[in-house]
């Protein structure tokens, strides 16, 4: 027969399209591009490698420097994504986005033309295009992780939610909707593969011996098979299985049973129960009498067959079969010779049913009555014998058993949700397909479906509406979905015909090989969307043909089309099994979607037995035609541009990136990627906001509409990392006793497969940047608007920007990928437990992947499990040295994740530790000193906090407050913040503002710190800081020696002003001998910028730091400062200050004036010491008003009004004056009137000593005081307020008192009469005045008052007892005078009361008595005088 070569049969590549797709537009004509030769030298471009895939470096660190070359894959190349726009397609023309919005891009601004077409392959440099701030790879633009995540997030869920395959197939080709559909039938169903879909990689001999066996028994029981698990091919002959690797046919097992070997199967012990085999895997083998298990054992990575004994045996109950089907859950089918299925029970083992464990069983799985009657009556089943089971096979995602028998019958197994359910059987009968199918076939051949060859099941991600199709011998595919009522509590009941697929060679004029033309199919195989029909070849015997069918290349058309390659086989295909690259567990198994599947993670590789060689087939992918296209054709050729329009959308740019990505050769990297740099589109300004229904639609936070290209690498990552980005790392296995066992959720076996794909496309970005994303044409041209140059430049950067972002997300997950390898290694329980201590379960097991790398938290739970790895060799006690290379390891292994201050900061925690675990104080102060080393260049790395926990912890609180210091001057090299401060002005600038808050927010750290110090040394209870951050073991006593020197050590050694400040601020809170106490130079400072701060309302904090100023002052010597605080402190108006202590203020004021005027006796000075005096005067005098007031003195009543502003205000003297009126105290008005300098009144001053004098009487009539107590109460009084008066004072003036007394005695007229002399007593006695002083007084007063009745008799009367006063004997008197000075005043007075005498009787002064009693004492006194007696 003719051996088909696809590459001779014609494609749309060598002619014009047959039919456009829908969404599609045509392009412009490119022949005038095309006949450009500029074009044709543009091929020759510089070579480009990449990295050599190997598993076992990809997790270590990359290496930045040097070139790299790329993994040599022979034969296909790989997979893509996307379609894009032409370059030179109009905006409005796209395909891509809704034709509504006019935009500016360099596609349609820069149209090549003949004359410019070489400006194409002229790319600018980052140095060339600085001016047009277009950013390069390396540049250190700020990059958004943020915005990159929402739009892969968007690329991803796209993907995902691609349409269902029976979308396509239903009514592509039916003029009306019905059911079922047909398609297939239609010449553009089908469509050749150049590149063919799969292709043999290796051909693996058989034993010639078994070969030999195999031809010789062609009627007995044989078969072969593989174990695709193994490696191993497998053949059974009679009573003998062969097993052996596939890639050596020597290395035979040999295994005889002792009956006829009927079905071989082989059993995965992954699932619960199976410990006790001791065997990953386990060979069923079914015989002619019993069910056989057979051990395999692993052998370093190979496997073994145990051969020494059977793992378990069991009967068959005289049934035989010929299928065994096994399940991930670890179930075993048994399909019969006679139709019937059975499952193998009770294989498994649990530690509670081990003792009462009974063997494995048989249990029949088919419900039909018929059966149930023939178990129990013997031959009932000859008269309704049933086809064998012909094949089995499992839908491990819907977990559903298919069985075909050999009459075309059906029978599905439903297995429960879980796959651990009983089973419950659902019937196809073949009448059932047939009549279904039979509308659709009537004008064909309906011999078609007269044998069923195969039941496929469908993968979820393929179709969610057909679970399964059968395959005709003739190539017919009838697709099943469920009925409308087939479905209960959400498991399939009943299955109906949904659509017929015709084979390929249904239509002779479809462009496919005409070897397809009358298919006879004998096997099958389905994979990934592909179908391969075994059929055996018309010219050559003993050989078979594969005919292949897929829609990898379609899946975005809204048709379903398949491409028909053919591969031919020189012998009979016994058997074809998938080999799984990827373990179960492994994520690639968990996220699948048409989509997904056009990246060509690795090959699918696929084993096909034959009798006489195995060979191993690769499949190939959409990618491997685009590098067919490339190396045929240059990229700016008419083929090329055919298809790429050919393609549906997205497909173009994305199969372009994902070759050039990981092609081997530099020429078809260069080539792809001037693909996507022409066909990938410009960027675009949109004028008017629209979503575009094809993609993703731009940020939110941005008009720009990026090009094709962009998108193509955001799918191109997306659908690399689409397994990963939305699982939950960290998976909660078990809990016991509060200690928690936690899973990855990312498997081991993944990581290395990740990263390798992700550092390929990133080291071609990298490469490739200035040639995909710089425009490639002259901005200055001539013509070129120059506002559209700038939307054009603008819209370029955002799209850079875009790209750069990503690509920093790659390099994270990548790094992160990098660490949780290393955390698995590690132990992911045990760096878990000391995460926990930061965050909940509940928040880990939240997290996904993509949270780890954009998410605040997320990015915190990286720190916590990077510093966990750390903690956790501290904690075991490695030497400081290993530890330090731990960190440096990880540093290395996750830059980004991990940088330099990390490492540091790890560092330093070590270094910490030990140094507190040092025995030996200088030890430990030089280990100390050197951790301190390593950060004070760079205090202010973003560790700082956690060391400054670690230094307190451990009690090295000097240490944590150096250290925020030096960050705090670091964070200010200009001293902005210090300028800001002295000049009092608020910064308005961001750079100000900055640097004012990060240096106030290290202060913030130190004055933690301290007031943990204080809390523990004032035995306060918990401190504000967590319990893991302060060392709470410490004493009271201990903590306030401390807290002393931690403050004695800043105002000792710091000189950063602020800081000084900012400390007492803090002191000034909790304590003011902690600041004053101190000797900081800037104290004084601090309280004057403290006190300017301070507004009117803030009076009781105004009094405390004036105060607090006034001693700081006297303790510097700083007299005139100190003088001034005292001085406000002493006049403040509104504080509540005692009169004593502004008397006390105003005297240290007066002092301290005092001794300034000494020095300095300028003008101001003086003026302020006048003033001082002044009102240190004023407050004496209130003092001693307030405690007239206080001690009630003459019975005196205040309000309590009047009695406040006593006690707290300085009253001037006008208030005073208004008080002691106030009060009827005018004996204290006749003072202030002195203090305040009022010109003296005679007639005031002598109303108010009157008024004094009748108070005193009042109250010592109200007492009841004797004569004494009076004059002493008097006395006292008086000497009160002659402290305050000079002798001289008119206002304390002898002639004023009498005259005031006596006017106010002689009108209380009892007292009068019968003690006259009282009020002279007063002065006499109890004033201490000489008595000649009084007696001058007594004669100018009634010389004064001789016309007034009243007042004149009582002075005589007075003179009479002052002379009779002065006549008693010395020793007797109230004053001892000299013996002369008596004698001359009685001589004196002798003339004087002659006088009065004779004035008193002419002008009748006086009364009868009180003449006749001056008469007598005139003659005594003369008769004395004249005696000379005196």
């Amino acid at each position: 027969m003719f051996a088909w070569n696809p590459t001779s049969y014609s494609t749309p590549l060598e002619k014009p399209m047959r039919h456009k797709t829908t969404g599609q537009t045509h392009v412009s004509d490119l022949s005038g591009i095309i006949g450009s030769p500029n074009f044709e030298r543009d091929l020759n471009y510089t070579a480009i490698s990449s990295p050599r895939a190997q598993s076992s470096m990809l997790l270590q660190p990359e290496s930045r420097s040097g070139a790299f070359e790329r993994p040599n894959n022979a034969g296909f190349p790989v997979n893509s994504r996307e379609r894009v726009m032409s370059a030179v397609r109009l905006p409005e023309q796209s395909a891509l986005s809704a034709p509504v919005v006019s935009g500016t891009s360099f596609s349609s601004l820069l149209t090549p033309k003949l004359q410019d077409d070489h400006h194409d392959s002229v790319f600018h440099t980052a140095v060339d295009l600085n001016a047009t701030g277009l950013p390069s790879f390396s540049s250190n633009e700020k990059v958004d992780l943020e915005h990159a995540n929402c739009y892969l997030q968007e690329c991803i869920v796209k993907d995902l939610a691609e349409s269902d395959i029976a979308d396509q197939m239903i009514g592509t080709n039916a003029g009306v909707p019905q059911s079922p559909s047909a398609s297939g039938a239609h010449p553009d169903d089908y469509t050749p593969d150049d590149v063919g879909h799969f292709r043999i990689t290796r051909e693996l001999p058989i034993s010639e011996a078994i070969a030999r066996a195999l031809a010789d028994n062609q009627s007995g029981y044989r078969a072969m098979g593989c174990f695709p698990e193994l490696s191993m091919v497998y053949a059974f002959i009679e009573t003998k299985l062969y097993v052996w690797p596939w890639d050596n046919c020597k290395l035979i097992t040999t295994v005889e049973y002792p009956e006829f070997i009927t079905a071989v199967g082989l059993l995965p012990t992954w699932s619960a129960g199976f410990l006790y085999l001791a065997a990953p895997f386990v060979i069923v083998v079914a015989t002619l009498t019993e069910v056989l298990f057979t051990k395999v054992l692993a052998v370093g990575s190979n496997y073994d067959i145990d051969t020494s004994e059977y793992a378990m045996r069991t009967s068959t109950n005289d049934l035989r079969y010929n299928k065994i089907q096994t399940t991930r859950e670890g179930r075993v089918f048994l399909g019969g010779m006679e139709g019937h299925v059975s499952e193998l029970q009770n294989i498994k083992q649990t530690m509670f049913t081990k003792w009462l464990w009974f063997g494995p069983r048989l249990a029949n799985c088919t419900l039909a009555v018929y059966e149930r009657i023939a178990s129990s009556l013997p031959g009932f089943h000859l008269l309704f014998r049933k086809e064998p089971v012909v094949q089995m096979v499992v839908d491990d995602a819907r977990k559903i058993l298919y069985t075909l028998r050999k009459d075309n019958n059906v029978d599905l197994y439903d297995l429960g949700v879980d796959g651990t359910a009983g089973t419950r059987h659902i019937h196809l009968s073949f009448q059932n397909i047939v009549s279904q199918a039979m509308p659709l076939l009537r004008n064909v051949d309906r011999l078609q479906i007269k044998q069923i060859v195969s039941v496929h099941p469908v993968d979820v991600w393929e179709s969610n509406r057909y679970p399964f199709f059968l395959l005709s011998s003739a190539g017919l595919r009838l697709y099943f979905s469920l009925s409308p009522r087939g479905v209960r509590n959400d498991r399939p009941r009943e299955f109906v015909l949904g659509h017929i697929r015709f084979p390929p060679g249904h239509n002779p004029s479809a462009p496919i090989p005409q070897v397809t033309a009358h298919l006879n199919v004998t096997d099958s195989f389905y994979v990934d969307g592909t179908i391969m029909m075994v059929t055996p070849s018309v010219d050559l015997d003993e050989q078979d043909e594969i005919i292949s069918a897929s829609n990898d290349l379609y899946i975005y058309e809204q048709k379903y089309r398949e491409s028909v390659s053919v591969t031919s086989l020189p012998n009979r295909v016994e058997a074809i099994a998938l080999v799984q690259q990827y373990p179960q567990e492994s994520l690639v198994f968990k996220a699948r979607s048409l989509a997904l599947n056009q990246l060509m993670t690795s090959r699918r590789l696929l084993v096909v037995v034959t009798m006489k060689k195995c060979f191993l087939l690769e499949k190939a992918y959409p990618v491997d035609i685009m590098e067919k296209v490339l190396r045929s054709h240059s990229p700016m050729s008419n083929q090329v541009r055919e298809f790429i329009e050919w393609l549906p959308p997205f497909q173009g740019c994305f199969l372009a990136l994902h070759l050039a990505c990981i092609t081997t050769s530099g020429e078809i990297c260069r080539m792809a990627t001037r693909v996507l740099r022409v066909y990938g589109g410009e960027p675009t300004i949109e004028s008017v906001r629209t979503v575009s229904p094809q993609r993703p639609s731009s940020s939110p936070r941005s008009n720009v509409k990026y090009s094709a290209k962009h998108d193509a690498f955001y799918y191109l990552f997306g659908r690399i990392v689409a397994p990963l980005w939305d699982i939950h790392p960290f998976v909660f296995g078990a809990e016991y006793k509060g200690a928690i066992a936690w899973i990855s959720g990312i498997p081991a076996v993944d990581i290395a497969p990740f990263i390798e794909q992700l550092s390929l496309v990133k080291r071609y970005l990298e490469a490739n940047w200035n040639d995909l994303f710089y425009p490639g044409r002259t901005m200055g041209r001539p013509g070129l608007p120059a506002e559209d140059a700038v939307l054009a430049v603008t819209a370029t950067k955002a799209e850079m920007a875009s790209i750069k972002s990503l690509a920093s997300l790659m390099e994270n997950s990548m790094q992160l990928l990098r660490l949780w390898d290393y955390l698995i290694k590690e132990g992911l329980t045990q760096v878990l437990d000391y995460v926990m201590k930061v965050f909940t379960k509940e928040t880990l097991v939240a997290l996904t992947f993509s949270d780890l790398l954009v998410d605040a938290t997320g990015k915190m739970v990286v720190d916590s499990v990077i510093k966990a790895i750390h903690q956790r060799y501290v904690d075991e006690g490695t030497d400081t040295e290993s530890v330090l290379r731990v960190s440096s390891y990880l540093q290395e292994l996750c830059p980004k994740l991990f940088d330099n201050d990390d490492a540091v900061t790890m560092k330093v925690l070590t270094m910490i530790d030990k140094a507190k675990q040092n025995g030996d104080a200088a030890g430990s102060s030089a280990m100390l000193e050197h951790a301190l080393n390593l950060i004070r260049p760079n205090a202010t790395i973003f560790g700082l906090r956690e060391i400054l926990d670690r230094l307190t912890e451990k009690g090295f609180y000097e240490a944590a407050v150096e250290l925020c210091g030096l960050a705090a001057l670091q964070s200010d090299p200009q001293n902005y913040a210090v300028r800001f401060a002295i000049d009092r002005e608020t910064p308005n600038d961001l750079v100000g503002r900055t640097a004012v808050e990060q240096r106030y927010r290290y202060y913030e750290m130190i004055t933690k710190s301290l007031s943990d110090l204080e809390s523990l040394a004032s035995s306060r209870g918990v401190a504000t800081q967590p319990a893991s951050s302060v060392n709470l073991v410490m004493k009271p006593s201990d903590a306030r020696m401390k807290l002393e020197a931690v403050l004695d050590w800043i105002y000792t050694h710091s000189s950063d002003v602020l800081l000084h400040f900012h400390v007492f601020e803090w002191s000034f809170t909790v304590c003011d001998r902690y600041a004053t106490a101190s000797n900081s130079p800037y104290l004084k400072d601090y309280l004057l910028r403290k006190l300017a701060s301070l507004g009117p309302s803030d009076v009781d904090a105004y009094v405390r730091f004036l105060k607090l100023l006034a001693e700081c002052a006297e303790r510097l010597s700083d007299k005139w400062t100190a003088a001034q605080a005292l001085s406000r402190l002493a006049l403040h108006e509104v504080a509540q200050i005692a009169i004593t202590e502004r008397v006390e203020y105003l005297s240290r004021c007066e002092l301290l004036c005092q001794t300034l005027k000494l020095h300095n006796g300028n003008g101001e000075l003086s003026e302020f010491v006048s003033n001082v005096r002044i009102h240190f005067t004023l407050a004496n005098v209130q003092k001693d008003i307030y405690t007239y007031v206080e001690e009630k003195s003459l019975g005196v009543v205040a309000t309590p009004d009047t009695l406040a502003r006593l006690t707290f205000d300085l009253l001037d003297a006008m208030k005073l004056f208004t008080l002691t009126t106030e009060i009827n105290a005018p004996q204290w008005t006749l003072v202030i009137l002195s203090v305040c300098g009022e010109p003296p009144n005679t007639k005031v001053i002598v109303s108010q000593w009157g008024k004094f004098l009748a108070n005193v009487l009042d109250y010592a009539g109200k007492k009841n005081l004797r004569r004494d107590a009076r004059v002493s109460l008097i006395t006292t009084e008086i000497t009160k307020i002659r402290s305050h008066l000079s002798p001289a004072d008119q206002y304390c003036a002898l002639d004023s008192m009498v005259e005031g007394f006596e006017a106010r005695y002689v009108t209380v007229d009892s007292l009068a009469r019968n003690d006259p002399a009282f009020p002279l007593d007063c002065i006499v006695n109890g004033l201490g005045v000489e008595i000649f002083a009084v007696v001058d007084v007594y004669r100018r007063l009634f010389e004064k008052y001789t016309a007034d009745p009243t007042l004149a008799p009582h002075l005589l009367r007075v003179h009479m007892a002052l002379v009779n006063t002065l006549l008693e004997d010395n020793s007797g008197g109230r004053q001892k005078l000299p013996k002369e000075r008596r004698r001359l005043l009685l001589s004196s007075y002798a003339r004087t009361l002659d006088g009065y005498l004779r004035t008193a009787m002419r002008q009748q002064l006086a009364d009868d008595d009180i003449l006749a009693e001056l008469q007598q004492t005139s003659q005594r006194l003369a008769g004395l005088t004249a005696s000379g007696r005196l």
